[in-house]
């Protein structure tokens, strides 16, 4: 699990449409699949320009845009999670593909 949001997470985000503890991105080993659920926001979370419900796993692709509040985080991002989840890699060194709305 990687918790998204403005600190002490493990991927720390500053901007201010993002809460403390925005989302959560996880691998889900029996559905093959990565899922982001948003952690009760004011400003939501977004898959490819939809809100996603609050407290609730959705499945996100290599491909997907992944939204926190206004801000966007592009595909790539997802990579960058599977390095970090898959060979504990440290996620700083792959963030590089990350721009405002």
């Amino acid at each position: 699990m990687v918790f998204l949001g403005r600190c002490n997470c493990d991927i720390n985000i500053q901007w201010d449409c993002v809460d403390k503890r925005h989302a959560l991105l996880t691998y889900n080993h029996y559905q093959n699949n990565f899922q982001v659920k948003d952690l009760g926001t004011s400003a939501g979370t977004f898959i490819n320009g939809k809100r996603i419900p609050d407290q609730t796993f959705i499945a996100v692709d290599v491909g997907d845009t992944l939204q926190l509040g206004d801000h966007i985080l592009l595909h790539s991002f997802i990579v960058a999670i599977i390095l970090l989840i898959g060979k504990n890699l440290f996620i700083k060194m792959f963030w590089c593909t990350i721009a405002p709305k």
